[in-house]
């Protein structure tokens, strides 16, 4: 189940909407990834339902995995002349926050978000 943002009625995409999968790449952490600056990283496995999905921006001194890079979602925006980085990094806080993520939660025991439901966020463009 992806996050939804704003559909029509019938189910199709509003004019000036699309995925998040569209302007970034989303990918599950793996070593192999050398981090960048304005990378975001989400914790997409965790045993505390409050702590999935919080995110983290790569930059400063912030340079490494903080953890095992498995347990993240790695988003590294590839179109950067329609989104910013730091305002994806800013609007993934909101839907954390609002418990977004946590609605889109898989598993029982340890609670998991799958990268797909993290490609389909739904961005309006104006």
């Amino acid at each position: 189940m992806a996050i939804p943002a704003g559909r029509g009625s019938g189910g199709e995409d509003l004019p000036g909407q699309v995925s998040l999968g569209q302007l970034a790449d989303v990918t599950r952490g793996s070593i192999d990834i050398s981090l960048q600056d304005e990378d975001i990283l989400i914790p997409r496995v965790s045993g505390s339902i409050e702590k999935l999905g919080t995110p983290i921006i790569i930059g400063g001194s912030q340079t490494s995995w903080p953890g095992n890079p498995d347990t993240f979602i790695h988003i590294r925006v590839s179109r950067v002349d329609v989104l910013f980085p730091r305002y994806l990094y800013y609007l993934l806080m909101h839907l954390n926050q609002s418990g977004q993520f946590q609605r889109i939660a898989q598993g029982s025991v340890q609670q998991f978000i799958r990268v797909r439901d993290v490609e389909a966020i739904a961005l309006r463009l104006a």
